[in-house]
């Protein structure tokens, strides 16, 4: 596997439509949190949550599970919504990964970047997740030199409360001689680590507000939360918005424990005196992973706390709006999977590169009305397609047959084009290092962005039941003659220009087939395209062969079988021919046939 030309541009396009689209989920979040800002700290707390769980949640994955539902599908046109949601995805691309087609010199392909920078990354989470480890590991040393609490105010206060909350686990109270704040350590078995130091200090209302205050937090999974966003800055640590994003969830977290309290009937004085009392005598949590009572803004918690006026329940259409936003937010990845059962890989409406390598100065321009040559010649320094349609230029792309492609607008097959394309002297030095089965590769991944992004072609591939043919031996046994090396072409086969072309060819002249040392699986390909329908090999005929097929091309074949008119008056028709000159059999049967559909495509701009 080559790195350089295929993983790392693979990753580094996934990761920037990854960060993309989750920025853009952000900042949908925080307009939606302005929305709600007069109702409860909750709602805007699960609101930010979201948006912190999409870090970890590729838009990708969603679409990869809506392609398996891809039986689902009844339509064949994408709703707009769908449609826009597919361009949201596409900041990032495979030609985006190169340098800049109008400096094509440049020097430095983008992609190099790329491992350095994962390096960078690398070490970056490496040293956070070694951070927070170290930091958990010192107070869960505490907590296990705890002493259970069993007795006393405080543990009769706790068991009183805890039924009175509806909290759901048991939660055990810890008593230390350090002097970190009240807090809850641990994600599926709480405990309530409780400075022994503290409790003189506190009136028995000042206790029910802390532990009210606490419960809550174990109620509400505050801790499984705050390590979900800790592996999230883990992973995404240069990426300032994930910062910010874990101080709007610690603000709102502490915000609905204050709302909570208040509405169990705590009064709000001796509520706002114990988090003084709290920030006098103890010091703050050393982990995000502990849930403690100092949180966030204490101004501005405090006068939440002591302003009267409450927070709003939420009203029946900002139900339906909070709703129906979420279930968009899933609904359109999956939908769009759902359309486009080829579209596992991202988010993406073009066709994935299979590399980082693209054409620059491309120029498209509509054929010259009568021209007759016509060809598609790529060299190391570009390629040169010639009054080609566009329907001929997608079948050579994807390796299909005009039969084969569907849905195309009637264009398609009519309008002919002249385009041409170069490759820049770094990409030229990069492609030569491949192997000829990854060059060919990689010309394909860059035609195919040429047509997505000229052509604004969008495809997926589709499993058809259709006519097609069985090659199979006749009655009389094959009349095929094994190849030999220098036997029956002394020094290869030669082209119309009586070059040598080498073994293993064929030739397509005026209604004759010529063929040199080629198996039957690819004479069977090599007939589907005479036949406009595919040919399966059934003959079990191992080896490779040499013939040379006459027959009268009829209308039904392509036009470039077929020849100058008149050239051949009279002659067997291809069956016959391939019965009588073969040994073989075409014979008519159904099956499945792959099938390109077209989603989308659009006449260029000629430049």
């Amino acid at each position: 596997m080559n790195l350089t030309s295929s993983t790392w541009p693979a990753l580094a396009i996934a990761l920037g439509n990854h960060l993309w689209q989750s920025t853009l989920f952000l900042a949908a979040a925080a307009l939606l949190t302005l929305f709600f800002r007069n109702n409860h700290a909750r709602i805007r707390y699960w609101i930010w949550l979201a948006a912190s769980v999409k870090f970890l949640l590729p838009f990708s994955w969603l679409i990869a599970f809506g392609s398996r539902l891809s039986w689902l599908r009844t339509a064949e046109k994408t709703p707009p919504a769908l449609t826009a949601f597919s361009t949201v995805g596409t900041l990032f691309s495979p030609s985006a990964s190169v340098v800049p087609h109008a400096a094509p010199h440049a020097g430095l392909n983008l992609v190099h970047l790329f491992p350095p920078l994962l390096a960078v990354w690398l070490c970056g989470s490496a040293f956070l997740i070694a951070f927070w480890f170290f930091r958990w590991k010192q107070v869960a040393t505490i907590v296990r030199a705890a002493e259970p609490l069993r007795s006393g105010r405080e543990a009769e206060t706790l068991q009183t409360l805890i039924p009175a909350l509806g909290v759901s686990v048991p939660v055990n109270l810890l008593s230390t001689n350090a002097s970190l704040e009240p807090g809850i350590f641990g994600v599926f078995r709480p405990a309530l680590v409780w400075p022994n130091a503290i409790s003189v200090h506190l009136s028995d209302s000042h206790l029910q507000s802390i532990l009210v205050h606490e419960l809550c937090h174990v109620r509400r999974r505050d801790n499984l939360t705050a390590a979900l966003h800790t592996i999230v800055e883990s992973l995404f640590w240069f990426h300032p918005l994930v910062w910010w994003l874990g101080a709007r969830l610690i603000e709102q977290r502490e915000l609905a424990c204050d709302e909570e309290v208040i509405a169990f009937g705590s009064d709000r004085r001796a509520y706002a005196e114990s988090i003084l009392k709290i920030c006098e005598f103890c010091t703050s949590p050393p982990l995000a992973c502990v849930s403690g009572v100092t949180g966030a803004d204490l101004k501005r918690r405090i006068s939440r706390i002591m302003k009267e006026s409450p927070m709003t329940n939420l009203n029946l259409a900002k139900k339906i709006w909070l709703s129906a936003t979420g279930v968009a937010a899933i609904a359109l990845p999956v939908g769009f999977g759902i359309l486009h059962p080829q579209s596992h890989a991202a988010l993406e409406s073009r066709p994935p590169a299979n590399g980082s390598f693209a054409y620059y100065d491309v120029s498209i321009q509509r054929a010259k009305p009568g021209a007759t040559m016509m060809g598609n010649i790529g060299g190391p320094d570009g390629f040169r397609i010639e009054n080609l349609t566009l329907e001929q230029i997608i079948s050579n792309t994807y390796n299909v047959e005009s039969f084969q492609i569907s849905d195309a607008p009637a264009w398609l097959a009519s309008d002919k084009f002249d385009i041409h394309g170069k490759i820049d002297e770094l990409t030229q030095h990069q492609l030569a290092s491949l192997s000829q089965d990854q060059r060919n590769l990689e010309r394909v991944a860059m035609m195919k962005a040429v047509l997505a992004d000229h052509f604004a072609l969008r495809v997926h591939t589709e499993t058809r039941t259709m006519p097609t043919y069985s090659l199979v031996v006749a009655a009389g046994g094959p009349k095929l003659k094994k190849a030999v090396p220098g036997d029956t072409y002394a020094g290869g086969l030669k082209d119309f220009d009586g070059r040598t072309i080498g073994p293993h060819m064929m030739q397509i002249a005026s209604g004759k087939f010529t063929v040199q040392a080629l198996p039957m699986p690819t004479i069977a390909r090599l007939l589907t395209q005479q036949m406009n329908r595919s040919v399966f090999d059934n003959t079990g005929l191992q080896g490779e062969y040499d013939f040379v097929l006459k027959w009268t091309p009829d209308d039904s074949q392509p036009s470039a079988l077929r020849g100058a008119a008149g050239s051949i008056s009279s002659g067997p028709s291809i069956f016959v021919a391939i019965q009588d000159q073969l040994g073989l059999e075409l014979q008519p049967t159904t099956g499945p046939v792959q099938v390109l559909v077209i989603d989308h495509v659009e006449a260029p701009k000629e430049n």
